[in-house]
């Protein structure tokens, strides 16, 4: 999945969303996108993730996976701010990303390799006791 992609297809939308609600100026913003896209990516491919509530819409495992005190330096923000910037995009992004994937099952094939994508919904199947 190409980050840049992923950008100009939510960018302006994420940006306004984070300017309107939680206090980024747009370079912030911007500059914060610029580290949290490739960081969702690598949390996801990384694998660790409780799926059973990501499937629910619950974005907790995935935020606890970003390293939010290094996107905050490399967005000029403080870690506070990127907290909140977080848990205000990071929900609405992944069911966007999920919807025009086919699923979690798409949007991990896309991100991890089929196989990596397979293997990670093996093991939800597990926890969800399928």
């Amino acid at each position: 999945m190409d980050i840049q992609a992923i950008l100009k297809q939510f960018g302006p939308a994420l940006t306004q969303q984070l300017t309107s609600k939680s206090g980024f100026t747009g370079q912030q913003a911007q500059g914060f996108l610029g580290a949290l896209l490739p960081g969702i990516l690598s949390a996801v491919k990384g694998g660790g993730l409780n799926l059973q509530s990501l499937l629910g819409g619950d974005a907790s495992s995935l935020l606890s996976k970003l390293d939010l005190g290094g996107m905050a330096k490399s967005a000029g923000i403080d870690k506070a701010k990127a907290e909140a910037g977080a848990k205000e995009v990071v929900p609405g992004l992944l069911k966007q990303l999920q919807s025009q994937s086919g699923g979690l099952e798409g949007l991990l094939g896309k991100v991890g390799g089929a196989g990596g994508a397979q293997d990670l919904l093996k093991k939800a199947g597990k926890l969800l006791g399928n």
